[in-house]
């Protein structure tokens, strides 16, 4: 790679911060086959999905064409457009989220086990934040029902078992999250990761995530009759039926007030109590609108005994 004075100017102001950091790791993957060719030999045997990238350029190429690209290929001059959409295509496809304390993600890295690459970052207020490769890791496949739990404490990842998991069994991870519901976690495992899910969770039809409650009858639900196809018909053991389409529109009703409620940031946690009520009245309460989103922002927000307790009961019913 082309020798360059590539230090970032102490003077650059804090809101410049957000178009200069995602050049950092790009550029120090790159930079991998000069100063550890080790390490870049096990970062060049993960998966980029070029092909199915390269099929989609607006989508996955272009949002990196500005900020990214032309600033390593034309100003700086460092490497060619190939060999800098090859290190995005690691990143995006490799990378897990580094949680801070306040549980925002920013910034992305590369670390093997520990750390390859120190591009994460702590910020005045003291929180990690950041993004990592962790290419041992990266070799668990996905389950929307995984087996282990992954714990990262600065740079270094912890991998746990959260169930026996016995000799001959696949060891495996979630790439999305679990409480995301079924069309959500499986348009973006395809999007992003390009393979259809199929696995017991996700084709059982009983994944209570999507589940609507049923107005024509006290205690039933609607779910999808088959789930792997997106458009499938929603069902009721009364004999009700909804369209996806209709179960998407009113799914999407409700994503707005969600959204507000973050914004604004009222004191205390009545408003979202009382949103809590609505949804669990028309959503199953595992459905990921009233547990993987509001419960979720209520224990961030307020970290009652009491709620933590609601919301760990209903985690750990089927779904």
């Amino acid at each position: 790679m082309k020798e360059k004075d590539m230090r970032l100017d102490d003077t650059i102001r804090e809101n410049e911060m957000e178009t200069a950091y995602p050049l950092i790791a790009p550029l120090r993957c790159l930079r991998l086959k000069e100063t550890n060719p080790e390490s870049w030999r096990i970062v060049d045997n993960l998966m980029d999905h070029r092909e199915e990238r390269m099929q989609d350029t607006d989508s996955y190429i272009q949002p990196y064409k500005i900020d990214v690209i032309d600033k390593v290929t034309k100003d700086l001059e460092i490497a060619t457009e190939d060999q800098i959409i090859q290190v995005l295509g690691y990143l995006d496809v490799n990378c897990l989220a580094i949680r801070g304390r306040d549980g925002t993600y920013r910034g992305r890295g590369i670390y093997p086990v520990a750390s390859l690459m120190n591009h994460s970052c702590i910020s005045r207020d003291g929180t990690y934040r950041g993004r990592g490769i962790y290419p041992v890791a990266s070799l668990m496949n996905h389950s929307c029902i995984c087996n282990t739990r992954n714990i990262i404490q600065q740079t270094r990842l912890k991998c746990y078992a959260t169930v026996e998991i016995k000799e001959g069994h696949p060891i495996t991870t979630h790439y999305a999250s679990p409480l995301l519901s079924l069309n959500s976690r499986r348009e973006k495992l395809k999007s992003r990761w390009f393979f259809d899910c199929c696995c017991h969770r996700c084709s059982d039809g009983q994944d209570l995530t999507s589940g609507l409650k049923c107005e024509n009858c006290e205690n039933g639900y609607l779910l999808p009759e088959n789930p792997l196809i997106s458009d499938t018909i929603y069902s009721c053991a009364c004999g009700n039926e909804l369209s996806s389409a209709m179960v998407s529109r009113i799914t999407s009703s409700f994503e707005p007030m969600l959204e507000a409620l973050k914004v604004f940031q009222l004191p205390g946690t009545s408003e979202e109590e009382g949103l809590l009520e609505t949804l669990t009245q028309r959503f199953h309460p595992s459905h990921y609108l009233p547990l993987g989103k509001l419960c979720i922002h209520i224990i961030w927000k307020r970290s009652s005994i009491f709620i933590y307790r609601i919301v760990l009961q209903t985690a750990f019913r089927r779904y």
